[in-house]
């Protein structure tokens, strides 16, 4: 009975924690560049044998349920035109490189702008990184601020500008664009910030810059709200399942303390 009570009340502790990944999903739907998350269950019998082999034995719980764990989901997003030049997707593989409090985090987010020093930032003001460090437009070249209209951003991350004149381009700088062998590596920060060990980033090869683009999130509204409610019948199921064995507990306590 005792055991029926703990399977019961851990699961119900289960889908609550899948249902918050659910709904995080779905609340970042509308940010760009944000990779949706997905929470898997523990099998019964994995959990059952990590409980009997567990050095903390727990008497009359066995078995249960808990989660496997969170895994982010990095699949490509759609991706919109909105025609503003400093708007850059990222169609393939790879992340670019910002840089907040002197530590490099990677995105997806390509909505950058140039501030009042002429540096490409991001649009909450940390450093777009280029293969020679920030990105500064203005101020290296001593361009005129106007010419950030005529930026252009090459497939391969090349960013040029035009001449004082406007006769020629001039390639100033280039994206860093990096990518991890290992994505389980990459551990999500944030609206839609990544964190992983630096030395683990190689070049990213097998990618392609859209410059006027933005990469949205890889969201499904419609997944994510059918997860939703099949999470809740399950996690109702458990709920009638533990009220049960409570009413039958109760019962007996009832019953036994008449004799």
């Amino acid at each position: 009975m005792f055991e029926g009570l703990y399977n019961s009340a851990s699961g119900m502790v289960t889908q609550s924690k899948i249902q918050e990944v659910i709904s995080n999903n779905i609340a970042k739907a509308t940010v760009c560049g944000y990779k949706r998350q997905a929470a898997i269950s523990k099998p019964f019998e994995n959990e059952l044998r990590d409980q009997i082999n567990s050095s903390e034995k727990i008497q009359n719980q066995t078995g249960g349920v808990d989660l496997e764990g969170i895994y982010t989901i990095f699949d490509q997003g759609r991706i919109k035109n909105t025609g503003n030049s400093l708007d850059m997707a990222i169609e393939g593989d790879g992340f670019f490189v910002v840089e907040i409090n002197g530590k490099q985090y990677y995105t997806r987010n390509g909505s950058f702008t140039i501030n009042s020093e002429g540096r490409m930032t991001t649009l909450n003001g940390d450093p777009v990184m280029g293969e020679d460090g920030e990105i500064n437009i203005l101020g290296k070249n001593n361009l005129n601020p106007e010419l950030t209209r005529k930026i252009s951003v090459a497939s391969d991350g090349s960013i040029s500008i035009m001449s004082a004149d406007g006769k020629e381009s001039k390639e100033i700088s280039k994206l860093k664009i990096v990518s991890f062998n290992d994505l389980s590596e990459v551990s999500p920060v944030g609206q839609c910030l990544f964190t992983a060990d630096a030395k683990k980033a190689v070049d990213s090869q097998n990618f392609k810059i859209c410059q006027g683009f933005i990469e949205e999130s890889n969201v499904n509204i419609l997944d994510e709200m059918v997860s939703m409610i099949t999470n809740m019948r399950v996690y109702e199921a458990n709920q009638r399942i533990l009220r049960g064995m409570n009413d039958s507990l109760g019962k007996g306590i009832s019953e036994l303390s008449r004799l």
